[in-house]
């Protein structure tokens, strides 16, 4: 049987009363809770002080490092993306735990700060050196960049450039061309009838010649 039940009594049971003592139990048990609580936020600020040098030295630029406590339900320390410190059910022992693909991991597990520190410290360093080989893999396959097109000469000025005077062409000049006067052309004709004459002449003496004989037959 369970002894924390009430003995059965003569006098009636107060609903009224028994509501007062069960607040009265989750306010002690919520006290007790956030005592822990803030026990266990304690702890891991001490080990974020210890690790504090250590994040310092982690590159800037890289986002994976992205550290802080944050004070959930269930406070952790996370150190980078996928690997945090928790405390475990005896509010005492740090527990550094990584997510992966295969599931929750256990990396380190101490009630030593130091310890754990020193357990965070080496995982950061695998982490860099992780980071430094991606960064080079990522720069022997990386097209190379196109060179820039070579920037056009501006126009030069107009007194840089030299005036050459235009070559002068030979002028030919032209030849006067002379009219025929009326006097040319009376020549012409004369000439030109003096020439149809003698063909005439001439035409007419073959003839004459051709028929001779004929001319005396006929006679």
């Amino acid at each position: 049987m369970n002894d924390s039940l009430p003995t059965p009594t003569g006098s009636t049971p107060d609903l009224q009363a028994a509501v007062r003592r069960a607040r009265l139990e989750d306010a002690e048990r919520s006290s007790m809770a956030a005592d822990l609580r803030q026990a266990e936020i304690a702890r891991l600020e001490s080990l974020n002080d210890a690790l504090g040098p250590v994040f310092a030295q982690l590159p800037r630029e890289a986002e994976m490092f992205d550290h802080g406590l944050v004070p959930l339900e269930k406070p952790r320390l996370f150190i980078d993306m996928i690997a945090y410190v928790e405390m475990a059910r005896d509010r005492r022992t740090f527990r550094f735990m990584q997510d992966s693909r295969a599931g929750r991991a256990l990396i380190a597990e101490s009630e030593d700060v130091v310890r754990i520190a020193e357990a965070v410290t080496f995982y950061l360093g695998r982490r860099v050196v992780e980071r430094e080989k991606a960064l080079t893999r990522d720069a022997m396959f990386q097209p190379q960049e196109a060179q820039p097109a070579p920037e056009a000469l501006p126009p030069p000025r107009p007194e840089a450039v030299p005036v050459v005077p235009p070559v002068e062409e030979d002028r030919v000049e032209p030849v006067a061309r002379h009219g025929f006067s009326g006097v040319d052309v009376f020549f012409a004709f004369i000439l030109g009838g003096v020439a149809m004459l003698a063909l005439f002449v001439v035409a007419a003496w073959l003839d004459m010649k051709t028929l001779w004989p004929f001319g005396k037959l006929l006679g």
